[in-house]
Formats: C-alpha cells, sequence, structure tokens
C-alpha cells in the first residue's frame, strides 16, 4: 500500500541520510586532514612572534612567486599576509625585540674590532720604519694624544677604505659570498651576514617600516655599513672613512649584475651557498680605498712650490710698493711744507713715482729736499716750473738779493711796504732807495731805520784820535818815551780817519790843542802849550795829513786835566789833545 510503503521507507532514508554523511566526513578527513593539522600548527606559529616572522621570512616570498604563477592568488594573499605581520608586531613587539638584542651588540663589536685590528696592524707596518717631519709630527701627535701611531698615521692619510664585501640572501639572511681586503679579513663572515638581515628585520618591525623599505647604511664608531638591497639578495659594504657617492653606484652595478646572472639560482636558493663562489669577482670590484697622497698627482708639490714662490713675490714686490709708496708720500708732505714749493700733480706711472708743482726760483732746491731725508723714493721723476710768489719771506730773500743788502741790514715787507733797519754804507742806502721800485710786491721802501754805517765808522775813529794823550817832559815841548808812542798811533788813527771820510763824503778837521802844568806864569805856559802843538802837528803832516785840514791852538794851563799839585797830576797835564770836526758834504762834493 502507499501510505505503508512511505511508512516505511522513511526511517531508510533518515539512515541513508546519515551513512552519507559519515562517509562525507570520511572522504574529507581523508582528502583535507593533513591541511588541518597544518593549518592548527600555523595558527600556533602565528600566535608566536619571533615563530612567525622566522616562518614568513622562509615561506612567503616562495608562497608570493607560485601565486603569482599560477593565477590571482599572490594579490589576494598579500594583504591578508602582511596584516598578519602588522598585527602580530601590534600585540607584542617586545619578544622580537629581545631576541634579537643579544645577537646584534656582539655580533657589531666584534665586526667593527676585527677589521679595525687589521687595519692598524696593516698601516703599523707600513709606516712603522718611515722618518720623515711628518711622521715625527705624527709620532709627536700619537704620544700627545695618547694614541698609537698607526692610529694617528690612518687619521692623517686615509681618506676612506672599502674593508669587506657581503652578498647575502635576502629572504634567509644567509651569507652567499664575502670578500675582504687583504689587511682586514672578517673571522665569521657568516655571523655578520646574518646580524645584518637581523638588524634590518629588527629596524623594519620597531618602526613600521613597510615590507619593501630596506636600511640604506648604518654606522659604528669609525665604521659605516653601506647596503645595496635587490629583489632576492643585498650587498652591503663595510667602509673606513668618507666613501663618495660613487662607491654607491658601484655597490649598486654588482648588485644588479649578481641579480641578472643568477637570477634562477636567487630564486630557487635552496640554501646551497657553493653556487655563488664565483660571485666573488664582482665583490672585489667594490673593494676600494684612497688616501690623501692618491689624490695627489705627482705634480702637486710642485705646484704647491710655485704658488707659494708667487705668493712670496707678490707679498714682497706689495711690501716694496707699501715702502715706496710711503716714502714718496714723505718726501710730497715735506715739499708742501716747505715755502715756495706747490706740489700741482701726484702720481705714478708705470714703476715710477712723479712730482709735478711749481717753486719759487729763491725756494730750497726739491733735490736738495729729497738728499736731506734719511730714506727718500728711489724711483721718482719731479718737473718743477719756476714763479715769483708773493708771500712775504720770499719777497723778502728776493729784495736782499736784488738790493745786495749787507749782513748788517735786516729787510721786513709789511703792506705792500719794504722796511729796511740796521746799519749801511751811504751809497747802499741810496741805491736800496732807488731800486726798492722795481722789485715785485714793493710798493715803497722805508730806509729810516737805517744808520750810516760810514758815520758810525768816522765816529768810532774820531773817538779814538780824540781819546789819545801824548805826555811831554817837564818845561819842554820833547815827548816822553811813552809819548812819542802814543803821539804815532794818534796820527797813524787821524790818517785813516781821513781817507775814510774822503770815501763817505765827509769833511774831516782836525784842532791840535797843547797843554801844560801850572808851574810857570801863564804867557810862559801859552807859548810852551803852542810848541807842544807844533810837535804833534809835524807828526800829524809826516803820516800824510794835510795842513789845511789841522788847526794849532795852545790852552796853557787853562784846561787841566786834573787839579792835582802831585808831581802825577803835573805830568798828565803837561800833554798834548787833537779834537775831530765832521762835516756831512753835499752830494757831488768831493772833500
Amino acid at each position: 500500500m502507499p501510505g505503508d510503503a512511505d511508512h516505511h521507507d522513511s526511517p531508510t532514508l533518515f539512515e541513508d541520510e546519515a551513512s552519507k554523511g559519515e562517509r562525507l566526513n570520511e572522504l574529507r578527513n581523508l582528502l583535507i586532514a593533513g591541511d588541518f593539522s597544518r593549518l592548527n600548527e600555523l595558527q600556533r606559529t602565528v600566535d608566536d612572534p619571533v615563530a612567525f616572522s622566522r616562518l614568513l621570512a622562509e615561506a612567503l616570498p616562495k608562497a608570493i612567486a607560485v601565486a603569482d604563477r599560477e593565477g590571482d592568488l599572490g594579490p589576494a594573499l598579500s594583504p591578508v599576509v602582511t596584516e598578519s605581520i602588522h598585527a602580530a608586531v601590534k600585540r607584542d613587539p617586545k619578544p622580537l625585540a629581545d631576541a634579537l638584542f643579544p645577537v646584534i651588540g656582539p655580533a657589531i663589536r666584534k665586526a667593527t674590532s676585527e677589521a679595525l685590528a687589521r687595519v692598524v696592524e696593516s698601516v703599523n707596518a707600513s709606516v712603522s720604519a718611515g722618518l720623515s717631519p711628518r711622521t715625527i709630527g705624527w709620532r709627536f701627535e700619537a704620544w700627545r694624544t695618547g694614541r698609537s701611531f698607526a692610529e694617528v698615521v690612518l687619521a692623517h692619510t686615509l681618506v676612506y677604505k672599502v674593508t669587506e664585501v657581503f652578498l647575502i640572501h635576502k629572504e634567509t639572511g644567509l651569507l652567499l659570498a664575502h670578500t675582504a681586503s687583504d689587511s682586514s679579513v672578517a673571522r665569521d663572515p657568516d655571523m655578520v651576514g646574518g646580524m645584518l638581515t637581523a638588524i634590518t628585520d629588527f629596524v623594519r618591525d620597531s618602526f613600521g617600516a613597510e615590507q619593501g623599505d630596506t636600511i640604506d647604511s648604518m654606522k659604528v664608531g669609525e665604521r659605516s655599513v653601506w647596503i645595496e638591497s635587490g629583489p632576492h639578495a643585498v650587498v652591503a659594504a663595510v667602509i673606513r672613512g668618507q666613501a663618495p657617492q660613487e662607491l654607491r653606484e658601484r655597490l649598486r652595478h654588482a648588485a644588479e649584475t649578481i641579480h641578472a646572472r643568477y637570477a634562477d639560482e636567487l630564486t630557487r636558493f635552496d640554501g646551497d651557498v657553493s653556487v655563488f663562489s664565483s660571485c666573488i669577482v664582482y665583490l672585489d670590484r667594490c673593494l676600494d680605498e684612497q688616501r690623501r697622497e692618491d689624490q695627489k698627482s705627482l705634480r702637486l708639490p710642485v705646484v704647491h712650490v710655485a704658488v707659494l714662490a708667487i705668493v712670496i713675490v707678490l707679498a714682497l714686490y706689495a711690501w716694496w710698493r707699501l715702502d715706496e709708496r710711503t716714502r714718496f708720500n714723505a718726501l710730497v708732505n715735506t715739499l708742501r711744507a716747505e715755502p715756495g714749493v706747490l706740489i700741482v700733480e701726484r702720481s705714478n706711472r708705470g714703476w715710477t713715482f712723479v712730482i709735478e708743482g711749481i717753486r719759487d726760483p729763491l725756494s730750497t732746491l726739491p733735490e736738495d729736499i729729497r738728499a736731506s731725508m734719511d730714506d727718500p723714493p728711489g724711483r721718482l721723476e719731479m718737473s718743477w716750473r719756476l714763479a715769483q710768489t708773493d708771500e712775504p719771506a720770499f719777497i723778502e730773500r728776493r729784495a736782499r738779493a736784488m738790493l745786495d743788502a749787507p749782513a748788517t741790514v735786516a729787510l721786513r715787507y709789511e703792506s705792500a711796504s719794504l722796511v729796511a733797519t740796521g746799519s749801511a754804507p751811504r751809497d747802499w742806502t741810496q741805491d736800496a732807495t732807488r731800486l726798492a721800485r722795481f722789485i715785485p710786491g714793493v710798493e715803497s721802501f722805508d730806509a729810516s731805520g737805517v744808520v750810516d754805517a760810514d758815520v758810525r765808522r768816522l765816529s768810532e775813529y774820531a773817538a779814538r784820535v780824540e781819546s789819545r794823550a801824548p805826555l811831554f817832559e817837564r818845561d819842554a815841548a820833547e815827548f816822553t818815551q811813552a809819548g812819542r808812542v802814543e803821539a804815532d798811533r794818534l796820527a797813524e788813527e787821524a790818517r785813516l780817519l781821513l781817507e775814510l771820510a774822503r770815501r763817505a763824503r765827509y769833511d774831516v778837521r782836525f784842532v791840535v790843542i797843547g797843554h801844560t802844568d801850572n808851574r810857570d806864569t801863564d804867557a810862559n805856559n801859552r807859548i810852551l802849550g803852542g810848541e807842544r802843538a807844533a810837535a804833534m802837528l809835524r807828526r800829524l803832516i809826516d803820516v800824510g795829513v794835510p795842513t789845511d785840514r789841522i788847526r794849532v791852538e795852545s790852552a796853557g794851563e787853562s784846561e787841566p786835566r786834573t787839579a792835582g799839585d802831585d808831581e802825577v797830576s803835573h805830568a798828565l797835564n803837561r800833554r798834548v789833545e787833537v779834537m775831530v770836526r765832521l762835516t756831512d758834504l753835499l752830494p757831488g762834493l768831493d772833500g
């Protein structure tokens, strides 16, 4: 029956469905049981940040590469994995940092200390035997600073040096190839390769860098590490000093060349580094060093000497020109201070200084001024035009020269008038009065202050003649012995006075007066006085005095020299005197 049939088939149907589910579960277990276990293991790995980071570093690049070849799995998987890494680091980055910390410090210290030791040994061996002023100075600096001699030499001579170059697999951190300079060989390059990878991962994870970001350089003390990163490997160079950017290009070229020639080996790298042994040739090309001596050609010392010589020559020339200029300026200042000298132009023509100006003919010669200087300029040309100045000093000098003024006359120029003072012969005074109007700048001549020098001399000689008083014997017209000498002197002075008066156009007259004492009568004394005057007259005539210029008188005892009554007084009164009379003649009148 249908109803029965349906009632009978219902449990069977449920049994079939249950058995079918069991069979499907069995089939599912058979197909993906292993995947479930691996997923569980992966979950545990993800929960451990350090293990998860290592797993991703090993498997993620391969998975992405396979996905890119097989289909669209790569673009879908990459964001998921990236987000998982970020989530793991954000949850707890400390375990990863703690795990790397024990490795980073010792690895850096070991690598740099070993490399530095090699370099120091090499430098010390190469320069220890050298001896020069420069190395002696370096040794003194080493002693003063407490550093080794090799370190000082290296600091002074080394520009930069690449001590080691590493080729490191980017995904696994394994060292693929390594080369080092002869003087710096790393003892454990594998450790250095792992250190660089760990540092890169540590920095990227700690600072939240993107997956593709890389570290370009690191610096540890005096060491630098330059890193050029490629898709599958990085080239790292350890450098001492300051390297140029050309080295960066060389490292980049080495990385590109290795990726081009070893593309398959890098992509399918399975841990075998022997296939990359031939890469050392590309790494060796990055080993380089440059010292300060290498930057200079062999001609640089010659250039330095030439430059130094030029500088010295220029300095000497500048000093010489400055010294010449100083002496030239001193001469110019001296000439400017000299009266009657006017500098119009001062200049220099090439090596020679030039002075052009105007000077008064009566001024001091500029050549004499130059010669009187202690240090006159050497190369000098002077050109002067003569001109009379209106300075009072030069008018006075010009007047003295034109008037031929004697030394006893002083000339003073004031208010266009020339004033003469002192003493001068009458002829000079007359000539000066006539010629003074021809002197430039002189409008009048005042000679009122000039004393006639001839009159002065005539007065002096006349006073000498009048001061003589020859003495006579008692009651006689004969001179005493001393009186004769005095009479001769009087006669000679009278002759000179007569000649001087003739030249000065003066008329001179002599009056001879005889004197006696009072021991005789007045009449006899007058006779005796006349005889004594006649005795003096004869002597004057003997020396050439004309008789018409002499008049004889007798004073007797009327004009005694002394009023005493003793013998001495009487002897002094027995004398003869000559009086002089001077008369000025009119011009042209000959006496």
